[in-house]
C-alpha cells in the first residue's frame, strides 16, 4: 500500500515538473518569436537613427545579386539617414548595368558607383573599398557583401544596439537560395 502511494506522488511530481518544463519552454518561444519579429522593437520614432553609410563591395553577377543588393535600396529606414556606396573593380564587371537600373529605379535613396580601387594592401576587396569609405558621409558604416540579402528592418535592428559602450555591431547574415556546395555551407535561414 505504501509503496503504490509512494508511486502515485512520485509520477504526480514528475509530471508536474515536466508541465513546468513545458511552460517554461512555450514561455521563451513566446518571447523569442515576439522579439524576432518586431514586437519588443522600439518604434521608428523612438531614439536616435543614426546615419549610416553602407559599403557595398561588388564583383560579378549570379542569380540572386539583383535581388539582394535590390533589398539595400528597399530598407525600411530614414532616406536621409543612410547611403549605399557600391564598389567594382572594373566598368566592364557585369553587376555595373544592374547597380545602374537600381539608382534609376530608386532615383530617392542615395547610392554611387565608385569603379576602380586604390591600392592599399593585399586584400583586393579592402582595395576595392577604399574609395568608399573615403567618401562616406555619415559616421556609420555597414559594410555588407554582394551575397547578402537585407530584410527592410536589418539596419534598423542594428542601429538600435548602437550605445557609447558598442563600438562593433555584426549581424548574421542571411544567404538566400544557395547554388553550390559553397553557398549551401554559409546558408543560414531566417526563421
Amino acid at each position: 500500500m505504501l509503496s503504490k502511494v509512494l508511486l502515485v506522488a512520485l509520477a504526480a511530481i514528475f509530471i508536474t515538473g515536466e508541465v513546468v518544463i513545458a511552460v517554461a519552454h512555450i514561455i521563451a518561444l513566446v518571447v523569442s518569436f515576439l522579439s524576432i519579429h518586431g514586437t519588443f522593437r522600439r518604434k521608428k520614432d523612438q531614439g536616435t537613427h543614426h546615419a549610416v553609410s553602407i559599403i557595398k563591395p561588388l564583383l560579378g553577377a549570379d542569380g540572386q545579386t539583383e535581388t539582394n543588393l535590390e533589398s539595400f535600396f528597399r530598407l525600411d529606414y530614414d532616406i536621409d539617414r543612410f547611403e549605399i556606396l557600391l564598389c567594382v573593380e572594373s566598368k566592364d564587371d557585369p553587376i555595373v548595368p544592374v547597380v545602374r537600373r537600381l539608382q534609376q529605379k530608386y532615383p530617392n535613396v542615395r547610392s554611387q558607383l565608385f569603379i576602380g580601387g586604390k591600392n592599399v594592401g593585399l586584400n583586393p576587396k579592402i582595395n576595392n573599398m577604399v574609395r568608399a569609405v573615403e567618401a562616406a558621409k555619415c559616421p556609420w558604416l555597414w559594410i555588407a557583401d554582394s551575397g547578402i540579402f537585407a530584410k527592410p528592418s536589418c539596419l534598423q535592428d542594428m542601429v538600435r544596439c548602437v550605445s557609447p559602450e558598442v563600438g562593433l555591431i555584426h549581424q548574421l547574415p542571411f544567404v538566400t537560395n544557395p547554388r553550390n556546395f559553397a553557398s549551401y555551407v554559409n546558408a543560414v535561414r531566417p526563421p
